[in-house]
């Protein structure tokens, strides 16, 4: 039966973040090397294959790698002394094996618009690309905490043809045996009018590691939805980042309340007796969360005496804001970051990674320079 090679490239910027937001995914002293570094994502269907991976793309000036899409002049020493190294845009490949004899003629005739080529692109991208990719950027996202890429987008034919999305995606077709690319468009790309509105980091481990890339795959064949308290941590971060403190407490407010309830429900998950046992203390009309917090952070060692104390402040911070009206005060963001770091203990027993966004000199001069970085954490 007929087989075919589909590509794509998905930009991961956010411009609404600013013009210094990262190009896509940061990296700390690894760059994924293209295929032979690519990792395959989840498929329901046995005939497809989905693969994704990032180009080693940038030039060296001063010793330091800088990121650009049209250049490809990289030293792996250099990598590997940068703290900081963006990934540019993601790039895959979807193999698929079966065609009918009908799909394969009209895609390889270019029969834009045939019925038989739109509903196959459809179900591609609608069963296999949107929830494999979909997935992985959520990983990026919440997992790993690089708010700043872009929240997937799914194909809206309200908005746009199908074939709009595949261009805007940059797919392109070939058989398995074939060299030549051709685009791939099931029908007339098509889009609405739409009005777009554009909108010292010392945390380099937090970025993407290569331990942290070969994770990344396992992370796709769980079933499990992406948790609430991850969410709300990543978005009490991102407020945090953009200076949007009175949000950023206000969030941590939910993102500590949040991970007190799925620590719990970890620890007593199957046992109806602890659960019975733990839910008053967990009940908000029996207990205020500054307490719940406390009993559960200290008798659990789930954070640093420091950090719990600063967390109780922050909370304290917040009630402030919402009952009075009171604005963050000058130094108060130091018991924010107390209790990120706390709500990051607490949710242990997922990923999480906090990196920042905003990148500075972060080149070590050799190995040793970043086993003492590591040390002073």
């Amino acid at each position: 039966m007929p087989n075919i090679i589909i590509k794509f490239t998905l930009p991961l910027v956010d411009y609404s973040k600013g013009v210094l937001s990262p190009e896509g995914a940061l990296f700390h002293r690894w760059l994924p090397d293209g295929r032979k570094d690519s990792i395959s994502l989840k498929s329901n269907d046995p005939n497809i294959v989905l693969r994704i991976w990032f180009e080693r793309l940038g030039y060296i000036e001063s010793d330091f790698l800088y990121f650009d899409k049209n250049r490809k002049e990289l030293n792996e020493s250099i990598i590997n002394r940068q703290g900081a190294l963006w990934s540019g845009p993601l790039h895959g490949e979807i193999s698929i094996d079966n065609l009918t004899d009908k799909q394969c003629g009209v895609i390889s005739q270019n029969k834009i618009g045939n019925k038989i080529y739109v509903k196959f692109g459809r179900d591609l991208i609608k069963n296999c690309f949107e929830p494999s990719i979909k997935k992985l950027v959520e990983t990026f996202r919440i997992n790993y905490g690089q708010y700043w890429i872009n929240e997937f987008e799914a194909w809206d034919s309200r908005n746009e043809s199908l074939g709009s999305y595949c261009r805007k995606l940059k797919m392109k077709w070939r058989t398995k045996r074939g060299r030549k690319w051709f685009a791939f468009l099931p029908n007339e790309p098509k889009r609405e009018p739409l009005s777009i509105l554009l909108g010292e980091n010392e945390t380099y481990h937090e970025n993407i590691t290569k331990k942290d890339w070969a994770h990344i795959q396992s992370l796709q064949s769980i079933e499990s939805g992406i948790s609430l308290a991850l969410k709300s941590l990543t978005k009490t971060k991102e407020y945090f980042d953009d200076g949007r403190l009175s949000e950023a407490f206000i969030q941590g407010h939910t993102t500590i309340e949040l991970a007190l309830e799925e620590y719990l429900r970890n620890i007593i998950l199957g046992n109806d007796i602890l659960k019975e046992n733990t839910d008053p203390i967990m009940d908000n009309n029996r207990t205020r969360l500054p307490f719940r917090f406390t009993v559960i952070a200290v008798s659990s060692n789930l954070a640093t005496h420091e950090n719990i104390t600063n967390t109780l402040a922050a909370l304290k911070i917040r009630n402030r804001i919402v009952h009075e009206g009171v604005a963050v005060h000058a130094g108060e963001e130091v018991y924010l970051k107390s209790l990120l770091e706390t709500a990051k203990s607490i949710l242990s027993f997922y990923i999480v990674k906090l990196p920042d966004c905003n990148t500075h000199e972060n080149m070590q001069s050799s190995d040793e320079g970043w086993d003492k970085y590591y040390e002073d954490l």
